[in-house]
């Protein structure tokens, strides 16, 4: 038996920071160790009113983004992870949609992550559960959005 070789598609890593007015950056700041990104305007600081780092990939129906959040605008990171960071708990939810014996059918599954102390450097680890699963025969819409709307109920 043959296994389906998996192809990982390269991943970018977006960084988008609201200033809350116009300010002219003169310069930007990247530590290679830490992951902080700061943007400099004549030498002097600017911190953003708001920051989101989001990463994902391209696919031919639009990008695909696989972990989107805000981050805290004391500090900016380009680590994705370091967003995970600053919360508690997190959830992840995927739909998705196959059909089996000519009926389509949309499974809904909701992870819990309780966020916990690293235990590797530059890693963020996070101890998962399944909380839910839901089952869709005949959807109608777009299953990732009913997924959503049944998840929030």
């Amino acid at each position: 038996m043959t296994q389906k070789k998996s192809k990982i598609k390269p991943r970018t890593i977006g960084l988008t920071m609201d200033m809350g007015k116009p300010v002219p950056a003169t310069g930007i700041h990247f530590n290679v160790k830490t992951g902080e990104f700061m943007v400099l305007n004549n030498g002097h600081l600017v911190k953003p009113e708001k920051a989101t780092i989001d990463s994902g990939y391209d696919r031919s129906k639009g990008r695909k983004s696989l972990i989107k959040g805000d981050l805290a605008h004391d500090k900016v990171y380009s680590d994705p992870n370091k967003m995970l960071e600053q919360y508690d708990v997190i959830y992840a939810i995927d739909t998705n949609f196959r059909t089996i014996k000519s009926i389509p059918i949309a499974i809904t599954g909701v992870v819990r992550g309780l966020i916990a102390k690293p235990e590797l450097p530059n890693q963020a680890t996070i101890r998962c559960k399944l909380t839910k699963c839901f089952e869709f025969r005949n959807p109608k819409g777009k299953t990732e959005n009913l997924g959503w709307k049944v998840t929030m109920k």
